[in-house]
């Protein structure tokens, strides 16, 4: 649901443009307001639920997304939509930092790969169908059913998840009768202690990275000599010191650092980093050189990137299973290694190719990419302790929402230092197809960077520990 409904706005981008009569430049909040938020509360949402439990939250998750998608559909105007999508990035960010702490609880480290191979695959698939879901459903109805479609889907899914999953409790909220200032006591369910939600740690953490991420997003826009980035920049940096230091003097804290402690957990995490931001470089530039160099049509386009989600499908659902059996520690490597030749491919693609050495290209990459991201997410769950598995997860998730974001900021950045500001919005009718490729280029040899160095760190983050096996929940 998570993926179709990012998918699905992103072709109804023109829409929006013509039914509100705004810019290019606002109707992108849309998306940009909705990654923002569910990026700066994963973490924190990750560990409220390994304090009150991850059926809870997932399960209120699908009720803030389903309100947030009935709103959506009702607004009157830009403003209104985009505060609305903020809400729908809560229930998004409640669900997404539970979803593979659930997995990980019910599958168990011994079957994480193969659990994780099937998930990737199915945001994959969804990221296909989006598109063409949204076309139709905009054509045949208007915009707002690309949000209605959401209810009856996200009210079974809720239903479904309150019947099928066990109770993965964690504790219950208890009256913070004796509670120090910033912090709510929780009591553990069924053992009478109480645990202290660091409020001031997620306040922190929250405001300075969505604070850091908004500026990183308008720098390309806006430039980044403008005053606004300077102090959004700034205030995100203040706040996420302030908050590495209070989370050194806090127990328990929001986000427990010592999680990345183990070399396998901070190098999976800074690998898959890199792998998004390599993967949504490319994901930038490509619909642009199929319009403007290629020239094909807007709808044409989304069709034309579809071996991109069904190569990252197809490497997942392989790779996943495979990961099981190999062990993560040579098929992460491997999969980055193939990513980094496709990002080569990429390099060499010319108009004279044609559209077969683009596919081509993309298609390796994201067969790669696929490959990596099922092995070192297991990583990433494995290698921390059962009782923190939903600050993993929103760590996890985290990672991936940062990736994306840097990975968007590097390739507008390069595109506007080449071409100026009217190269990122699309609009300059003066740029040459010949001038714009190069461009690109200079976008793929940052691909291969980045590729490169999630390699690396998956190499230097070592092999995974042998540890015991649970016969009964698969549990490492």
């Amino acid at each position: 649901m998570g993926a179709l409904d990012a998918s699905v706005v992103i072709v109804a981008y023109p829409t929006f443009t013509a039914a509100f009569h705004v810019p290019v430049s606002l109707v992108q909040w849309v998306g940009v307001a909705y990654l923002l938020t569910s990026a700066s509360l994963v973490a924190i949402f990750g560990r409220i639920s390994d304090m009150v439990g991850h059926k809870r939250i997932y399960v209120a998750g699908f009720t803030v997304f389903l309100a947030g998608s009935i709103l959506c559909g009702a607004a009157t105007g830009i403003g209104a939509l985009i505060a609305f999508r903020v809400l729908q990035a809560v229930g998004s960010a409640m669900l997404v930092a539970n979803s593979v702490a659930i997995l990980s609880h019910t599958v168990g480290g011994a079957r994480m790969g193969t659990a994780l191979g099937v998930l990737e695959t199915a945001v994959s698939v969804a990221l296909v169908v989006g598109p063409v879901v949204g076309g139709l459903l905009i054509q045949t109805f208007s915009w707002r059913m690309i949000f209605f479609i959401n209810v009856p889907v996200a009210i079974g899914a809720m239903l479904l998840a309150r019947r099928v999953l066990p109770p993965l409790d964690g504790v219950s909220l208890a009256p913070p009768a004796d509670s120090a200032a910033g912090h709510h006591d929780i009591k553990a369910a069924g053992t009478g202690q109480r645990e202290r939600f660091d409020v001031a740690g997620a306040v922190t953490f929250g405001a300075g990275l969505g604070t850091l991420l908004l500026g990183a997003s308008l720098g390309p826009i806006v430039g980044w000599a403008a005053p606004a980035v300077d102090v959004l920049l700034g205030a995100g940096v203040v706040l996420l010191t302030a908050f590495f230091v209070i989370e050194r003097r806090v127990r328990p804290p929001m986000l427990d650092l010592s999680l990345f402690h183990s070399r396998q957990f901070a190098g999976a995490n800074a690998a898959k980093l890199c792998a998004y931001a390599a993967s949504f470089t490319v994901s930038f530039v490509v619909p642009f050189y199929l319009q403007r160099v290629l020239h094909y049509s807007p709808g044409a386009v989304g069709i034309a990137m579809t071996p991109m989600p069904a190569a990252l499908a197809a490497g997942s659902l392989f790779g996943g299973p495979l990961s099981d059996r190999i062990g993560s520690h040579v098929l992460a490597p491997l999969g980055m290694v193939i990513a980094t030749l496709g990002a080569y491919l990429f390099t060499q693609v010319s108009p004279a190719h044609g559209y077969v050495g683009l596919a081509t290209a993309m298609v390796v990459m994201d067969f790669g990419l696929g490959l990596f991201i099922a092995p070192n997410d297991a990583v990433i769950m494995n290698s921390a302790p059962r009782d923190k598995q939903g600050v993993a997860g929103g760590v996890l998730a985290m990672m991936r929402s940062v990736g994306m974001i840097t990975g968007l900021t590097v390739a507008a950045t390069i595109v506007q230092a080449r071409l100026g500001a009217m190269a990122v919005t699309g609009d300059g009718p003066g740029i040459s197809p010949h001038a714009l490729t190069q461009g690109i280029q200079n976008v793929y040899s940052a691909t291969i960077i980045l590729c490169l160095l999630s390699t690396a760190l998956s190499l230097l983050r070592g092999r995974p520990r042998k540890v015991a096996i649970d016969k009964d929940s698969g549990w490492r």
